[in-house]
């Protein structure tokens, strides 16, 4: 794959979800070993203010009480992972068929992919340093939204050294089908393993909706969790719940987790391949999440990175697939 900076001008665009203007937000020709691809600096710089906008409505709802500088964060996004290099490999041809995509996505749902072997597959991973910022007056013991945590340093020190995994990729659906899509509670377990049926609607304290979630991770270890969700046009973020109540009136306590929070963003793309104008959703997806419980010292940081990395390369399958009107196996 080749990628080189054109010089070539385009009108930028005053919406947060709709491409560039006039020009394509990236040019793309060839498949395979002839792929090239290149984006101009206007319509890069349209594409990184669309995605600011989201990634800024995200992340104050996942990101308002982790301790981190978050305008530092965005910046990194935007600088680091929202490239041309990047997102013209995102542009990829997708490597699935009709008789090989449930297999695909199924193998990924649990399996560890490399940043090399993501980036060959139109999948980019990373890890984004974060910049710890404390707020000392916040009742870390009490927080409806960590569990185990005393005080913001047991919180910095998961993360210190590590950072926060981040995926992008793109996809066929729209960005208004796929964040939809992707919210969905039914869709969730096409894309997760779960030790049951699936999420469970609760309610957590003081009032609101979430969902508790059992999922197998290793052998016979299960991890149990209530994530409550949110989201708007063009983003999703959701944020831990370390205490929810199921409709059977059962009180079920996140005590295999002491925080998980993330985003994920989705920016209409408009692509011209081959000479031939086609949209695209960009995706880029994050999240920073530290386990109490066994697995967290038995392995080592390199093998959740890689497992997050898998999954979010089992959406992009699962997507890619619905924009192509395949069937959908559930197991």
């Amino acid at each position: 794959m080749s990628v080189s900076a054109s010089k070539k001008t385009a009108s930028s665009s005053k919406t947060a979800s709709k491409p560039v203007a006039g020009g394509p937000d990236a040019v793309v020709k060839g498949t395979g070993d002839s792929f090239s691809c290149s984006i101009d600096d206007e319509a890069l710089s349209s594409l990184r203010q669309r995605a600011a906008r989201l990634i800024w409505k995200a992340g104050e709802k996942a990101y308002g009480h982790f301790p981190i500088d978050r305008v530092k964060l965005y910046q990194d996004i935007l600088g680091r992972v929202i490239t041309e290099k990047n997102v013209c490999r995102t542009l990829v041809e997708p490597r699935i068929t009709e008789a090989d995509h449930n297999e695909l996505r199924k193998r990924y749902m649990s399996n560890r992919l490399s940043k090399k072997n993501g980036a060959a597959l139109g999948l980019v991973g990373t890890s984004i340093p974060l910049k710890a910022q404390c707020t000392e007056e916040y009742d870390w013991r009490n927080s409806p939204y960590f569990a185990e945590a005393d005080s913001c340093k047991d919180v910095t020190e998961e993360f210190t050294g590590h950072g926060i995994p981040t995926a992008i990729y793109s996809t066929d659906l729209s960005a208004t089908e796929a964040s939809v899509f992707l919210m969905a509670p039914d869709t969730s377990p096409l894309y997760t393993r779960y030790a049951g049926e699936g999420p469970t609607a609760c309610t957590w304290d003081p009032v609101g909706g979430a969902f508790f979630h059992r999922i197998h991770v290793w052998g016979t270890i299960n991890a149990e969790f209530a994530m409550k969700t949110s989201g708007g046009p063009g983003w999703s973020a959701w944020t831990l719940v370390n205490k929810c109540t199921t409709p059977d009136g059962k009180t079920h306590s996140s005590t295999d987790l002491m925080f998980d929070v993330g985003i994920r963003i989705f920016v209409q793309m408009e692509v011209e391949i081959d000479g031939q104008r086609a949209e695209k959703t960009l995706v880029l997806s994050q999240v920073a999440a530290a386990s109490e419980g066994v697995l967290a010292k038995l392995v080592p940081k390199k093998i959740p990175l890689e497992r997050f990395f898998g999954g979010e390369y089992a959406k992009k399958l699962l997507m890619e697939s619905k924009a192509r009107g395949w069937r959908i196996e559930k197991k």
